[in-house]
């Protein structure tokens, strides 16, 4: 680490907890309870649709669930508790690219906050994240169904 307490080096090894811990605490826009029960349904959501390369984030705030999901994707590994950032960057591990969109009314300054924290601690999710400013009734569902690697989709 450096003189700095508040700075994590890239050597220090971290769980994804800890780590989505750390960006949630820097930020100060959740609370402990909100951090728990999101992460606790990320991970129930990933381990029941790990393969599932588009996500939604529906009535979304600031995107605290998308987030997660996303970081989710970054290991094949699902005990994620045990596994800093260094080893989801081995060649082991060949993330499916998940994408996650956020949808909600408006995307309220904490969204930003936590974007930019995101952004910051696991740069390579800039790009697969996005937010909608929209009423839900303009989602439309889409189910994708994998025949033979080939995806196709119906709606």
């Amino acid at each position: 680490t450096s003189s700095n307490s508040n700075t994590i080096t890239t050597t220090t090894k971290l769980s994804l907890f800890n780590e989505l811990d750390l960006v949630a605490c820097t930020t100060g826009v959740v609370c402990r309870k909100e951090f728990l029960e999101t992460y606790a349904a990320a991970a129930c959501i990933h381990a029941k649709f790990s393969e599932s390369r588009r996500m939604a984030d529906l009535a979304a705030s600031h995107g605290l669930l998308s987030w997660f999901l996303l970081a989710f994707d970054l290991t094949d590994d699902h005990d994620h508790g045990n596994h800093s950032s260094a080893d989801r960057t081995t060649t082991k591990c060949q993330p499916r690219q998940r994408t996650v969109t956020c949808v909600d009314r408006r995307m309220p300054r904490s969204a930003e906050i936590f974007a930019a924290a995101m952004i910051e601690r696991f740069p390579s999710l800039e790009e697969r994240w996005s937010y909608v400013q929209s009423d839900l009734s303009a989602v439309a569902p889409t189910i994708a169904a994998t025949r033979d690697d080939d995806e196709t989709t119906t709606s």
